[in-house]
């Protein structure tokens, strides 16, 4: 057995000296007592209506005063897992320990004592430590085999040591496994005055156990000026931080002066704010998983360390309120509009709107919690019918769209009416242009061109928007040239007649590079092109000439893309290579540079059907594509991962390309797969139905045509579906006829998709 010690260091002062006089006893000011709450911001939390009602946190730990004034309305039937009894008195805190993680979690929201974060959650207290501060594993496990068994949601282990039993190692999963959120103290650094007074910490360097077990949430502590406490211990297993320096908080009346509070410090109180935090989220939405209430508790965090997760702050200091502003409906601004970190939609009055999605701009706020950065946006008609050069119609007004700040790290979603002759314009699908320099650019749309309607696009940049159609309409039900180069060309002629700014480069004979490139060519409103490894076909050279960038990227190394033909292109424009030693690497630079946080989609580099089926979704949702083995992580991606802040990974593919073992391994994963790369593909497509006029089709065998032209499907609001020369599957056939009134286009020529099968497909979308 593993002894078990608990994770606050020494008391540190006791208010008052009579137990008669303890609730009159003078607080401090608020913000000297409530200092932890409002760092986290819960007091803006409560405004939303967040209490913990209906939560039950299990304290696993010395036990809870449960007459306590702060508490007694509280608590609720426990277990003593030292004795195996469930009898209310062997419930009673013989140390102080579990009375000051209850409080902290959940003590009475009055005048006479700091509140709890869920102030109105049921604390389960489970006594497993003695009256001297330590446990062992099988104390420790079966207290929370208990918890799990009787109703907690949230298992608080305030409790740190440097080796965990496989016993306990099976409780925690048996918990996790049951549906519970387990959060712990990281442990806390060993000091001579904090041992002189029995102070009870664990002596490992990096996080201790329980809390660096996967199953469970490790949790540092902070100072009042959001920095690391110099006596919390720290590591890659890190995920949140929370305030945990000199905490003032309930006290057993029985014990010490009486007065029923104290002030203490430790990673203690960190996990134990967390634990109050998630009984908040869970509060407002009861329906959410462990799983899904972490996420959230992580990607609203506030990122003050390292750019991403680090071993320090985790994801970052927790937000409570911020957790419960991504999860609540979006509200709608009419413009001009001051955003906060939460977002919402700003609105013209005329049906434009722009999107702000939660965490799409990294705002600061102060140490304290006190004070958020404002993002002022704004959307207004240009006060002009139309503005296109000749090859566009325009259909409606231009808008102006604006905001003071950085490019945002998700996409934002516009949405603008579709005004003027629709009908007379003559094209079945209209897009959202934005003018650069001279020019109109394609940046999304493909919704059906039809008066009175709507066409929404992700952006990345302010300027001039506006609805439009080609001039010359576009009616092919075919993208194709002589071969894959060819087939980029075309797509690339498909998407930007106008010209754009910038051109995306990749090999074309072994394209993994590529892989990771649609969500950054859509991102830069940027074509795909493809070239061979030391030779430049004339015909891209000139397609590249004729499109006038002012920027070329070029994916992968030298042995990609040459070096001659880096220079040949120097001449038409700047170039940015993004290359690694490797495929995995080269997808990590491709990420870095796409820039967008908080969710990513994995796929094994070797398997390129499924990152293909992925990539027009991950495009439009500015999620980075980044590349795994079957049965190993590289670090460079899990590096990757912890630089983009990742908090939700979806994996497209079955264990036969990924592995169980890689998913246990990513963050909060998700996968989509399906018994071959065909229902693989269609089960994308049932993920992320398409909502533009086009179904986009592409060839299983032999993938250029569905990589290049995966960027024309995200520019049109569709996906591309793989599909097999001998013919369609069953589910697939089911999906395309749930499409019925889109139109079918081939992405490639006759050779990959037959006459036959474009026919075949065109007839279930009837």
């Amino acid at each position: 057995m593993k002894a078990i010690k608990l994770a606050a260091l020494s008391l540190i002062l006791f208010l008052g000296t009579a137990a008669a006089a303890v609730y009159a006893v003078s607080l401090p000011p608020e913000p000297e007592y409530q200092w932890t709450a409002a760092m986290i911001r819960a007091p803006q939390a409560w405004e939303l209506g967040a209490a913990g009602e209906g939560v039950v946190v299990a304290v696993v730990d010395t036990g809870v005063d449960f007459s306590h004034p702060e508490l007694a309305e509280r608590v609720i039937a426990g277990y003593n897992a030292i004795k195996s009894s469930t009898a209310l008195k062997d419930m009673e805190d013989d140390h102080g320990h579990g009375t000051m993680i209850a409080g902290i979690i959940a003590a009475a929201r009055d005048d006479t004592a700091p509140a709890g974060v869920a102030y109105h959650a049921s604390i389960m207290p489970i006594k497993a430590v003695n009256s001297s501060g330590t446990g062992d594993d099988r104390h420790i496990a079966g207290g929370i085999i208990w918890a799990a068994d009787h109703g907690a949601r949230i298992i608080n282990l305030s409790i740190a040591a440097a080796a965990q039993s496989p016993e306990l190692t099976a409780a925690l999963r048996y918990a996790a496994e049951k549906g519970c959120l387990i959060v712990a103290a990281a442990g806390n650094l060993p000091s001579a005055a904090d041992n002189a007074l029995g102070t009870m910490e664990q002596d490992r360097e990096g996080v201790g156990f329980p809390a660096a077990d996967p199953h469970v949430v490790a949790v540092t502590a902070l100072t009042r000026e959001a920095r690391v406490a110099d006596f919390s211990l720290t590591g890659a297993e890190v995920l949140l931080s929370a305030p945990g320096d000199t905490v003032l908080t309930t006290y057993p009346t029985y014990l010490g002066t009486g007065t029923g509070l104290a002030y203490t410090k430790g990673t203690s109180v960190a996990a134990a704010l967390v634990s109050g935090a998630a009984a908040l989220v869970w509060s407002k939405y009861p329906d959410a998983t462990a799983d899904e209430v972490l996420r959230v508790l992580e990607m609203s965090a506030r990122d003050i360390g390292r750019t991403g997760q680090d071993e320090e702050y985790g994801y970052g200091v927790l937000d409570v309120y911020r957790a419960l502003q991504s999860l609540s409906p979006q509200t709608l601004y009419h413009a001009p509009a001051a955003l906060s970190w939460g977002g919402g939609a700003v609105a013209s009055g005329d049906g434009a709107v722009l999107g702000v999605p939660p965490g799409a701009f990294d705002l600061a706020v102060d140490a304290g919690g006190a004070l958020e950065a404002a993002l002022p946006v704004n959307i207004e008609m240009s006060g002009e019918a139309s503005l296109f050069a000749e090859g566009i119609t325009g259909l409606g007004t231009a808008y102006a769209v604006t905001w003071e700040g950085p490019a945002p790290q998700k996409a934002l979603a516009l949405t603008l009416p579709i005004g003027g002759d629709a009908a007379g314009a003559g094209a079945d699908a209209a897009h959202i242009y934005r003018l650069q320099g001279s020019r109109w650019v394609e940046v999304g749309g493909g919704a059906p061109a039809t008066a009175g309607g709507f066409v929404s696009a992700g952006i990345y940049a302010p300027g001039l928007y506006q609805v439009g159609v080609p001039s010359d309409p576009r009616v092919n039900d075919r993208v194709a040239g002589a071969d894959r180069i060819r087939t980029a060309l075309a797509t690339a002629r498909e998407a930007f007649p106008q010209g754009t700014d910038s051109v995306v480069i990749a090999r074309a004979d072994d394209f993994p590079d590529a892989l990771a490139g649609v969500p950054l060519a859509y991102k830069l409103q940027a074509p795909l092109l493809l070239t061979f490894p030391d030779v430049l076909p004339t015909e891209v050279l000139e397609t590249i000439q004729k499109l006038a960038p002012l920027n070329i990227y070029i994916l992968g190394g030298e042995g990609a893309v040459s070096v001659p033909i880096a220079r040949q292109l120097a001449g038409i424009a700047p170039i940015t290579r993004l290359y690694g030693a490797d495929r995995h690497e080269t997808a990590a630079a491709v990420a870095r540079l796409l820039g967008n946080r908080g969710q990513a989609v994995i796929v094994n580099a070797q398997n390129f059907p499924d990152a293909l089926s992925i990539a027009s979704e991950a495009a439009r949702a500015g999620w980075p594509i980044l590349l795994t083995e079957r049965d190993r992580l590289p670090e460079v991606t899990a590096r990757a991962l912890r630089n983009l802040g990742v908090s939700r990974t979806l994996i497209v593919g079955g264990t036969g390309v990924v592995s169980a073992e890689v998913e246990a391994l990513l963050p909060h994963p998700a996968r989509l797969a399906g018994d071959n790369r065909y229902d693989t593909s269609a089960s994308v497509l049932y993920a992320y139905m398409p909502t533009g006029a086009n179904l986009y089709i592409a060839t299983g065998r032999d993938f250029p045509d569905a990589l290049t032209g995966g960027l024309l499907a995200a520019l049109n609001s569709s996906s591309v579906m793989l599909v097999s020369p001998e013919g369609l599957t069953a589910r697939q056939q089911s999906l395309i006829m749930s499409l019925r009134g889109k139109r079918a286009v081939a992405l490639g020529g006759t050779g990959t998709i037959s006459e036959e099968l474009l026919a075949e497909v065109n007839r279930l979308l009837e």
